[in-house]
């Protein structure tokens, strides 16, 4: 839609929990913006949000929201989810939430990325990722369609073959305080073509001490998770960005 989206949370309490989106009105990020303020904490008043992570599909902007106590204690994750079309016309925020996200195993599932199409939209329906705490599993989520239907939602497992390592802490050149390095941050992409594949990258430990890109790929239809590791020795890499290389669809594989 050639639009831009800034989010904007201010505050760590439960009483202090506010959350700000802005839709441009055109392309043009120096002209008209619409501006709201959804709820932060309407589901819970007692929780606070934090580590939100955003994603879009062919009509819906989706933002995952990890839920504190006042204590900074997790408890869950909530998925935000609004209508594109009523935001970027000033029509204010046609909403509603997806409330405590879980594996199938009934696990927690923190830090839920939703998944975007780089070269457009796609749906309906979207893609949503997670990376279990230190651990080869994975959870992915579904929901069948957007907040102007009556949409289903769907938890699937996944576990890649070889270990993944841990994380902990990244050397910062020119300083002597490190990095952390969480590890749950991942970034993501969806390649809608039939065969759903959700793209992924974070960081990791190789066990030598340095922090190695991971780079996988999720075939949402089988399972099946591939990927492999990069960096050079005596490097950390930390929280890595991911983006196809081409110029449109068509021309990439």
């Amino acid at each position: 839609n050639n639009r831009w989206i800034i989010l904007y949370l201010h505050g760590n309490s439960s009483s202090l929990n506010e959350f700000y989106l802005a839709f441009s009105q055109t392309s043009d990020p120096t002209g008209s913006w619409n501006f709201y303020k959804p709820a932060a904490n309407y589901v819970d008043t007692n929780l606070w949000f934090d580590y939100p992570q955003a994603g879009y599909n062919d009509g819906n902007l989706f933002i995952s929201r990890n839920m504190f106590t006042d204590g900074n204690s997790y408890q869950k994750t909530v998925i935000f989810m609004c209508d594109l079309n009523d935001a970027y016309n000033g029509m204010g925020l046609t909403s509603s939430d997806v409330d405590d996200v879980e594996m199938p195993n009934g696990n927690n599932a923190p830090s839920v990325h939703p998944c975007s199409f780089p070269f457009g939209a796609y749906g309906p329906g979207a893609w949503l990722i997670n990376r279990q705490s230190n651990s080869n599993d994975l959870g992915y989520f579904f929901i069948s369609a957007g907040v102007n239907d009556i949409s289903t939602f769907s938890a699937y497992s996944a576990s890649y073959p070889s270990a993944w390592g841990t994380t902990g802490t990244a050397d910062q050149a020119g300083s002597a305080t490190d990095l952390g390095v969480p590890d749950r941050m991942m970034n993501t992409y969806v390649n809608p073509d039939g065969d759903d594949k959700i793209h992924f990258t974070f960081s990791m430990q190789d066990g030598n001490g340095d922090h190695r890109i991971v780079l996988g790929r999720l075939n949402t239809n089988t399972g099946v998770v591939v990927g492999e590791t990069f960096g050079a020795p005596g490097f950390d890499y930390a929280t890595p960005w991911i983006q196809p290389w081409a110029a449109n669809f068509d021309t990439w594989d």
